[in-house]
């Protein structure tokens, strides 16, 4: 059963503060507050039907809202889930239709276009390519769809080719987890680095605060990984830095860190600490 916050609680959970609702932007005021009501329970049935299919049919309404995924991993399957929720909660919605790309760039914009050839009225996508597909971003933007890119922040020079950008703040983010990490362990420490695919500009988002604060406290980056954003790939890149012999003080990753633990609970030995913006339940079980 999917289930919605009371708007105050929503705000607050959102902008980890209590900002009054009359004091946010009138569209993403009334976007809370859609967001805040929980779905009837023919709209959660929907929502479960809409999860497992390429698209849904909501019955009514008259636009098609297309959400492009660009990886395919536990995080992603949130986002499908909490833009779908929503989505139905519209009344204007008639359809959604997904697409994934599964952490390829060619596929990514040959998904794109596809979009625009089929004439979708919105495209919500989180756009970790970057400037790489700003060429098919523009493009839909012509073609008069509304593009709305959500968590990783564009480069300025694309920003003109989207409707709207809602990134989150990962500058901020991880200037404030490396505070943490140099109180917490202190100075002159090491650590692993990863992130999911080179030059991705969600790491170039975050990648430079965290370590303008990490080499001030003369901390040493040991290792860098590249996991594709998948369990997998994850997991890949932890076996390889337990067998390098490295101990790092801190994992610092872009994305679930279970894949990253795991190998070494099953090694029986205590995990360095784990910095993420990317966190589940399911971290909490398997602790």
């Amino acid at each position: 059963m999917w289930t919605r916050r009371p708007l105050a609680d929503l705000v607050k959970r959102t902008f980890l503060t209590g900002v009054p609702v009359s004091e946010l932007d009138p569209v993403v005021a009334d976007t809370m507050a859609v967001a805040s009501q929980p779905l009837a329970p023919e709209q959660n049935d929907l929502f479960k039907t809409c999860l497992q299919q390429s698209s849904c049919d909501t019955g009514r309404g008259s636009l098609t809202v297309a959400i492009a995924l660009e990886n395919s991993n536990t995080f992603s399957s949130i986002f499908r889930g909490e833009a779908t929720a929503p989505a139905l909660a519209y009344p204007q919605v008639k359809k959604i239709v997904y697409n994934n790309a599964n952490g390829d760039v060619a596929v990514v914009l040959a998904n794109l276009r596809s979009l625009i050839a089929q004439r979708v009225d919105i495209i919500v996508t989180d756009p970790v390519f970057g400037s790489a597909i700003t060429s098919a971003l523009q493009q839909a933007k012509q073609a008069g769809i509304t593009v709305v890119t959500v968590n990783t922040p564009l480069p300025d020079s694309s920003a003109a080719s989207v409707s709207a950008q809602v990134p989150v703040a990962l500058c901020d983010l991880y200037t404030g987890g490396a505070e943490t990490l140099v109180n917490k362990l202190g100075n002159n420490k090491s650590y692993a680095l990863c992130t999911g695919i080179p030059g991705n500009s969600n790491a170039a988002a975050w990648q430079p605060c965290l370590k303008k604060v990490l080499d001030g406290a003369g901390w040493t980056q040991i290792t860098e990984g590249f996991t594709q954003w998948t369990a997998q790939g994850a997991a890949q890149a932890a076996n390889a830095l337990l067998a390098s012999g490295k101990e790092p003080a801190a994992i610092i990753y872009a994305d679930i860190t279970d894949d990253f633990a795991k190998p070494y609970f099953d090694e029986r030995k205590t995990p360095p600490a784990f910095l993420s913006d990317v966190m589940t339940h399911s971290w909490l079980t398997m602790v």
